[in-house]
């Protein structure tokens, strides 16, 4: 977790894409805890949701769009947890997870 809060001081001081993507590469191999909402997070998932939602919105929210795309179904999963904490804007992040809900599941 020292290693996300690192990345997110690197990300807000002029590096926030790095970081962001860092981030997500990071959580892609990272085995995520499962996506039943009432499951508390561990702590370095935590950490990464919390990084991408402090990171500068438009360094982060690129990124995580394209987790939603990733072939990593962890990527895919922290893209979608992280995406309320980038777009805080629920009618926001409800479109823009949309074209995302009929994509083949990736091989």
């Amino acid at each position: 977790t020292q290693a996300v809060w690192a990345l997110m001081a690197f990300g807000n001081n002029g590096y926030g894409k790095e970081a962001a993507e860092t981030i997500m590469d990071l959580m892609g191999s990272y085995a995520m805890p499962a996506a039943d909402p009432s499951m508390k997070s561990d702590e370095l998932s935590t950490a990464a949701l919390n990084a991408f939602g402090r990171l500068p919105r438009d360094a982060a929210l690129p990124v995580v769009l394209a987790g939603l795309k990733s072939d990593k179904v962890n990527q895919r999963l922290i893209a979608l947890r992280a995406l309320p904490m980038v777009s805080r804007n629920p009618d926001e992040w409800k479109t823009l997870v949309v074209p995302y809900l009929n994509d083949a599941e990736p091989e």
